[in-house]
């Protein structure tokens, strides 16, 4: 399980974060890389039995309207509201990355002139 809630639009080795586990779990919190007005998220997979799985479990357990496939389900569809929102916003998310690592080079240039020490993971084009 990928945890990518802070790395929407993130690269490692050249590929998108979210992309690279069994599942990508997105976080649309309002504080997060792109946030909805309220709590919302999302989860990716290549598998199609695995994504029939996730979303017979976001939707009451069910795979049709009146037939409960799957105790436990619960309802974790995002509104339209939500999803409009967060449409709207995907449109500016690699511009809003780009300023974060931006300002993130001019942290690390100010501290490295501090001689404070800092890690860094090679291979991240991180956010």
């Amino acid at each position: 399980f990928e945890d990518t809630a802070q790395a929407c639009g993130a690269l490692y080795k050249k590929r998108k974060a979210g992309t690279i586990g069994d599942y990508g779990a997105f976080s649309f919190y309002p504080t997060k890389n792109i946030g909805a007005c309220g709590d919302g998220g999302a989860i990716f997979t290549k598998s199609k039995e695995k994504y029939g799985k996730i979303k017979m479990l976001g939707n009451y357990g069910q795979s049709s309207k009146y037939y409960a496939d799957i105790a436990g389900g619960i309802n974790s569809r995002l509104d339209e509201i939500q999803s409009t929102i967060l449409r709207v916003k995907l449109k500016y998310l690699d511009r809003w990355n780009s300023t974060k690592t931006k300002l993130a080079t001019i942290y690390k240039e100010k501290i490295d002139h501090n001689n404070l020490p800092l890690q860094y993971q090679k291979g991240y084009d991180g956010v």
